[in-house]
């Protein structure tokens, strides 16, 4: 996929399922989550599911995200391949910056786990920014919930060049565990 985008985000449900042999997401965005107008506190997102038998790589700003923006519960990540490779800026997201809890993180990959440097991006005033290789859970500033856990099971881990992984919470809630 490169452009592309693939969203089962809204009101809640919606599973987003991918079964590849190799898969590649270059300047992508796969979303799910919970819209900014639901105001159902019991809400649930749907997950997003990819299963590759061999590698899965995102690269040039590609972004997974499952996040709740107005109330309800965001849905899991589940990532299960040989490899995966994230660069040049790209990442894995959930987070709340809403009510409600961001989901969980899983990658089982048998081989490798890597996340290298960083890409350009523009800022929300306009300019010209940088975003660092990540793997993130959080509650966003403002929000109320929690964040999830991030669980990588692998061979091999390397986050190299800025790249990183993180849960935390900058709104009202807990980190979630790594």
């Amino acid at each position: 996929a490169n452009e592309s985008y693939i969203s089962v985000f809204g009101a809640g449900e919606g599973n987003l399922l991918i079964n590849a042999r190799n898969l590649e997401i270059s300047y992508s965005i796969i979303y799910a989550g919970i819209g900014e107008n639901s105001d159902n506190p019991s809400a649930q997102a749907g997950n997003i599911n990819l299963n590759a038998t061999g590698f899965i790589s995102l690269k040039d700003g590609a972004f997974i995200n499952n996040s709740v923006y107005g109330q309800g519960n965001a849905g899991e990540i589940n990532i299960n391949t040989d490899s995966l490779s994230l660069t040049e800026g790209s990442e894995i997201n959930a987070q709340t910056l809403g009510q409600g809890n961001a989901g969980n993180i899983t990658v089982n990959a048998r081989q490798s786990i890597s996340l290298d440097g960083s890409g350009d991006t523009i800022l929300s005033d306009g300019s010209s920014g940088t975003i660092f290789t990540r793997i993130i859970n959080s509650v966003n500033p403002g929000a109320v919930g929690n964040a999830g856990d991030i669980q990588l099971n692998t061979g091999n881990l390397s986050a190299t060049n800025g790249a990183f992984i993180s849960s935390d919470t900058i709104g009202k809630g807990n980190a979630g565990n790594i």
